[in-house]
């Protein structure tokens, strides 16, 4: 799905992505590619 470049997407049940829908994807399954998740994104997760 990623190597589709979408800029929005629409999921039947929760948001509507209207922009950087790639980012969005990469961030909502990185728990499949453990190896890829960054320090910095996990820091952005606590910080309010």
């Amino acid at each position: 799905m990623l190597a589709w470049q979408p800029e929005r997407i629409i999921i039947a049940h929760g948001e509507c992505i209207q922009v950087q829908g790639a980012e969005f994807l990469r961030r909502s399954f990185r728990w499949l590619q453990p190896e890829l998740i960054n320090v910095n994104d996990k820091i952005a997760e606590l910080s309010p």
